[in-house]
């Protein structure tokens, strides 16, 4: 028997696999669960808390109406600062789309115009590690 035939023959040979059995370097998923809960409660803690805690003060405070909400599309202030903040958002949104998009098809054709194109949008990132 030459060496081609004990690798067909390995190779052809059925593994019988049991849920129990994961692949190497895959965690079952309690395990998993448990080395995840301290960034769960982190994440809880110093995020999702404070959002609770804001909205149930935006519905309650003064007492327990929408009046906070309904004040937003009545005062001309608000309604102004919302409108110029949605078109600032908008615009900047369409503006890095415009942008964003080309540059990111230039990086994924192979080719020295690529990696120019790379070295361009990332060497910015960089600052902050350099001075």
């Amino acid at each position: 028997m030459s060496t081609t035939d004990i690798v067909s023959v390995t190779a052809s040979t059925p593994v019988a696999k049991s849920g129990a059995q994961h692949k190497r370097g895959q965690l079952s998923r309690p395990l998993s669960l448990l080395l995840i809960s301290p960034l769960l409660l982190l994440l809880g803690w110093t995020f999702f808390l404070p959002i609770g805690r804001l909205l149930l003060t935006s519905f309650t405070d003064p007492s327990l109406n929408f009046d906070n909400y309904a004040r937003i599309f009545t005062e001309p202030l608000y309604v102004d600062v919302f409108v110029r903040t949605l078109w600032i958002a908008g615009t900047c949104t369409v503006l890095s789309l415009l942008v964003g998009y080309p540059i990111a098809m230039l990086i994924a054709r192979p080719g020295r115009m690529s990696r120019i194109a790379m070295i361009c949008v990332l060497v910015p990132l960089w600052t902050s590690v350099l001075i």
